[in-house]
């Protein structure tokens, strides 16, 4: 039986799978301004972040 004020019981490690499987299926938000930082290190250190990264939609590619 649920207490007053809660919807649901959670088994440990519930909680961490479903922000796993949002983050999956949604993506994992990353302001402009850290993924320019992101982008300038990337370049400075000479890797190919077209090979990884969908420019386009700021996504991983799986």
């Amino acid at each position: 039986k649920l207490r007053p004020g809660f919807k649901e019981i959670l088994l440990p490690g519930e909680p961490e799978l479903r922000t796993e499987m949002k983050r999956r299926k949604e993506g994992i938000y990353i302001p402009d301004r850290t993924w320019e930082e992101i982008m300038r290190i990337a370049e400075k250190k000479s890797i190919d972040v077209a090979m990884i990264v969908d420019e386009s939609q700021k996504n991983f590619v799986e």
